[in-house]
């Protein structure tokens, strides 16, 4: 569980507000989908009035998840956090490509392209397929490119 020791008083939701002390953010999160004002190990959380709407609880619902979600989530960020990574995905943007072209378009030894491809892989963010000797990469989904979309306008 994360905490935040002696934050003041400070936003943490848009429709949340906690007070001095420590508190965790499952804890904070429980709080809003119950739409209830009670104390936790000493803080006191008010909730403001648009915590009290029925859209909210239906956004927490969403976004809860188990551990299980959250380390394939991790995966994924780490594997988009990777300049090369980032570059091999604009290059797949065009379409499939080999390790060899890969690794010629991003300046890259095939060695290091390969093991950048098996990171890609196994986060599910690229897709293989064999051609005798020959290994072709594409995009797994075209969400791909929209998850870098977003990467892209939260950097600038």
């Amino acid at each position: 569980m994360l905490a935040f020791p002696d934050i003041g008083s400070h936003l943490i939701a848009p429709c949340l507000t906690v007070t001095p002390s420590s508190m965790s953010l499952r804890v904070a999160c429980a709080v809003v989908k119950r739409r209830l004002t009670r104390r936790v190990d000493g803080p006191r959380m008010d909730l403001r009035p648009c915590a009290n709407s029925d859209r909210l609880a239906s956004v927490i619902d969403t976004i809860a998840s188990t551990d299980e979600d959250r380390n394939r989530f991790a995966a994924v960020a780490r594997a988009l956090g990777d300049p090369k990574r980032l570059c091999v995905l604009e290059s797949l943007a065009g379409g499939e490509a080999s390790v060899g072209e890969l690794a010629s378009r991003v300046s890259c030894q095939v060695p290091n392209m390969s093991q950048h491809l098996a990171v890609l892989r196994s986060a599910g963010l690229v897709a293989a397929r064999r051609d005798g000797s020959t290994v072709y990469y594409r995009l797994a989904d075209a969400k791909v490119l929209e998850a870098y979309r977003i990467l892209q306008a939260i950097a600038r």
